[in-house]
């Protein structure tokens, strides 16, 4: 952060993505993933977990409250414990209701 990119314009960057990983460049085209890539993946998992052992219990939510994983929940207090004004501006619903 506080850094310029070393690049003139989007096309630069795109052909950088190109050279590091086709396939972020490869719209609507399905990348097989070789094995060799998938057996490394397995391996460096099964290293990080080999000391977890199942214990039966259920699983839990990481997150208590979902609703209030964002900072405008979190600062709203009042919820929706006080009523919206009705904003219908003039709009008295189908045929005239």
């Amino acid at each position: 952060m506080g850094h310029a990119l070393p690049y003139e314009d989007v096309l630069a960057l795109r052909d950088r993505m190109w050279e590091l990983s086709p396939s972020l460049v490869r719209y609507d085209t399905l990348e097989h993933t070789s094995t060799n890539i998938a057996l490394a993946g397995l391996k460096t998992l099964a290293a990080h977990t080999a000391s977890v052992r199942v214990s039966g219990e259920p699983f839990l939510k990481p997150i208590a409250n979902f609703y209030q994983t964002d900072p405008i929940s979190r600062a709203y207090v009042l919820g929706s414990s006080i009523p919206l004004p009705n904003l219908t501006l003039g709009y008295a619903g189908p045929a005239g209701r």
